[in-house]
């Protein structure tokens, strides 16, 4: 337990990144290195046994990091198999041994996952009390992800699904219940839902795994080049996306990174985390709005500044188009209450 884990931190920061990534140098060359993808599906992580089933083909193949997911393809892993997928801007899906997945529907405004056996974990990152729409099916339930959180999902042997929620919240079956952070859910095959308070202690090792994965992504942000991402940001390419970042994807993009060959996020505001604790430091900032930070009120474009007493509606924030010769718009570091970056008005769920 303790040698894997020491592994997966050791090569998201060191030269063996690559190979834990599973991607040699001429698989990450058939990717386009510069691009900045604003969709789901995205392989950021293989380990073990890991096949991929794509709709209209028989048979499974291996899977491997320089494949992108479209909606219908699914995954299963054997007794020593891991993944990570990329889902909506910000969240991240992880899959367990002997478990099997589907990427129902792939589009950001309809995100929606199949888990028909074994366990997986959905990390979701943000700013408090963000909202996130995640839809996730099992043969017993339907589960809707609303909040950042860490949720973790298990098919047991005996047919009942188990929806932990560490942190945030979610909507669990047809009549939805609300399931908290600190909570579990148990779904028999009628569909009948069962509360109770979960054991933050008893962790294995997906749970670890997963921790530990969470961290050194948000760790690999603040290890960007931020010359290098403004580049990306500023090119034609980011600006092929533009507008099409869809009503859940406004919060950031995923940059590819070229040494580490792993997409990490690039958040639009500071004050983003991991609810594992991991803070995003390296930020875009699409809306400059200087003294109106994050603790000092809410900047919206329709309306300007905001005072922290005055609640405002929902707003879903739009990239701007980058100037083709350069950004004018900095990479910044750190987050700050008088920075230049513009937190989403908050929202209740």
């Amino acid at each position: 337990m303790n040698n894997m884990l020491k592994h997966t931190a050791s090569c998201l920061l060191a030269l063996v990144f690559a190979a834990a990534c599973g991607a040699a140098t001429a698989r990450a060359q058939s990717r386009d290195l510069r691009v900045v993808k604003a969709v789901a599906g995205g392989v950021n992580f293989v380990s073990g046994d890991v096949k991929l089933q794509t709709p209209g083909r028989s048979g499974w193949r291996s899977l491997t990091t320089t494949d992108d997911l479209k909606s219908g393809d699914v995954l299963k892993t054997g007794s020593d198999g891991r993944a990570e997928v990329l889902l909506n801007p910000g969240s991240y899906l992880r899959l367990g041994v002997n478990s099997e997945f589907e990427l129902a529907d792939a589009s950001l405004d309809n995100l929606r996952l199949k888990l028909y056996k074994g366990s997986a974990v959905v990390e979701a990152t943000g700013y408090d009390d963000m909202r996130t729409y995640i839809l996730l099916d099992t043969p017993q339930t339907s589960v809707q992800l609303v909040r950042r959180g860490i949720y973790r999902l298990n098919i047991t042997p005996d047919g009942r699904t188990e929806v932990a929620v560490q942190k945030g919240r979610a909507l669990v079956g047809k009549k939805p219940l609300t399931v908290k952070g600190g909570e579990v859910a148990r779904v028999g095959a009628g569909g009948g839902v069962e509360v109770a308070k979960l054991d933050k202690k008893n962790l294995d090792e997906l749970d670890l795994w997963s921790k530990e994965r969470a961290k050194e992504l948000a760790r690999l942000n603040g290890e960007l080049k931020a010359r290098r991402v403004r580049s990306l940001l500023s090119s034609a390419n980011f600006a092929r996306f533009n507008g099409q970042f869809g009503p859940y994807g406004g919060h950031g993009v995923w940059v590819y990174d070229q040494r580490f060959r792993c997409y990490t996020f690039l958040p639009f505001y500071s004050s983003w985390d991991s609810p594992y604790g991991g803070s995003y430091g390296l930020f875009y900032p699409t809306y400059p709005c200087h003294n109106c930070g994050y603790n000092n009120g809410w900047y919206d474009p329709n309306a300007g500044y905001i005072p922290p007493s005055q609640p405002s509606k929902s707003y879903i924030p739009q990239p701007v188009p980058m100037p083709s010769g350069g950004s004018s718009l900095p990479i910044t570091r750190g987050g700050s209450s008088g920075g230049d970056a513009a937190p989403p008005v908050r929202t209740k769920p």
